[in-house]
């Protein structure tokens, strides 16, 4: 199970640039523009983006993007909504924006803030997992360590290697499947189906 999950963001990582390499024919714009550097990238301004490809060594995204989001990185961090779908591969990736389709994500250490909402599906694969933000699809989750204390509508799928946490706020309406060394832990407020 470790082998797999440290070998996973590898892999994600390695098909999140051949997609941006190869398909210079999509409609997406692409940071940075130079092909050239590995470089921190900041999506800001006044530059409107529908569909945006991004490789840095630390990317922010601190503005809408009006269609889909591919971004790899060291650290990535998302504070402006995303309209359609997000797949990011990082070292850290931090998310406290909206995003209005589904959310894909592999990294080692992976945190949707309060704030975040996921309109679709949330798959996430990370060394660590905090997951504190509403989910209105199904979840599926794959991690050394993870923490929910969020929302999540659907069915939720978990491959814990060492711990999992519902705190105290999670909610979890659909059936839970969980796949563990240790049984998941339920705090004392929490309200989630059967495991």
């Amino acid at each position: 199970m470790k082998n797999m999950l440290r070998k996973l963001p590898l892999a994600i990582f390695s098909v999140a640039l051949l997609l941006t390499a190869v398909n210079p024919l999509s409609a997406a714009d692409y940071l940075p523009r130079d092909h050239k550097s590995f470089s921190d990238v900041v999506v800001g301004g006044d530059e409107t983006y529908r569909n945006l490809h991004v490789v840095g060594r630390s990317v922010l995204i601190d503005k809408p993007i009006l269609g889909d989001l591919l971004a790899a990185g060291a650290n990535i961090d998302i504070s402006g909504s995303v309209a359609e779908d997000v797949h990011l591969v990082g070292g850290s990736l931090n998310i406290k924006a909206v995003v209005g389709g589904d959310l894909i994500l592999a990294g080692g250490t992976v945190s949707l803030a309060e704030e975040a909402r996921v309109g679709g599906d949330l798959w996430a694969v990370g060394g660590t997992i905090n997951l504190n933000n509403f989910v209105a699809g199904e979840g599926k989750l794959a991690g050394g360590d993870i923490f929910i204390n969020g929302t999540i509508v659907g069915d939720l799928e978990v491959w814990s290697g060492e711990r999992l946490i519902f705190g105290p706020q999670s909610r979890v309406s659909g059936p839970i499947t969980h796949y563990g060394r240790a049984p998941a832990v339920i705090e004392s407020g929490a309200q989630v189906g059967t495991i």
